[in-house]
């Protein structure tokens, strides 16, 4: 299988099993030229995504919008988030200790083999997170609407060169009301702590 071929499938494993509209981008420099806003709460066209397919737009990688859940009927009440950590510490905070192989049998984890200290998960959410940016230590980030931004997703390329990769399952977590809660109020209070 050629890189394009593997990263069309990636486009169709994001938009198809998961649900999420997928911009084709430049995975190394983490930018998509695509213009997105249009697509923030409506769902690209399976004729957009198929024509991206076919053209190899997805060549340079691809970056997956989180927000309300658009290509997939049985989720379609929930919202797909991304969380990000920066640092080993980030994810200690979060999961108490576990590891991210104990972790990842539940979560959908992705990171870059070069780089274990960081990465990202995602889950899905029956209410939406505001943003948050990055904090400077623990690089703790919360996206969860289109315009938040992009996530550069496996099987992309990072800057050095490594594949993202999910670890573990290929699955969001399916978050209740008060487990999506409980994890807010979790991720408030690691950040008022380290401030």
């Amino acid at each position: 299988m050629t890189e394009n071929e593997d990263l069309n499938r990636g486009a169709d494993y994001w938009r198809f099993r998961i649900g999420a509209n997928v911009f084709p981008s430049d995975s190394k420099n983490k930018v998509s030229h695509i213009r997105r806003k249009r697509y923030y709460y409506s769902p690209i066209s399976l004729e957009q995504h198929e024509k991206w397919k076919r053209e190899g737009t997805f060549s340079k990688g691809l970056g997956v919008a989180p927000g309300k859940v658009l290509h997939r009927i049985d989720k379609l009440d929930y919202y797909l988030i991304s969380i990000e950590w920066d640092r080993s510490l980030g994810f200690d905070e979060l999961f108490e200790g576990e590891s991210v192989e104990k972790v990842s049998k539940k979560h959908l984890i992705e990171q870059h083999s070069d780089v274990k200290s960081r990465g990202h998960f995602w889950i899905y959410s029956p209410i939406q997170y505001p943003r948050k940016n990055p904090d400077n230590v623990l690089g703790l980030e919360v996206k969860s609407a289109g315009e938040h931004g992009i996530i550069m997703s496996s099987p992309s390329l990072h800057k050095d060169g490594f594949r993202y990769q999910a670890q573990g399952t290929l699955e969001p977590y399916t978050y209740s009301r008060e487990e999506a809660l409980e994890l807010l109020l979790r991720i408030d209070a690691i950040c008022r702590n380290i401030t």
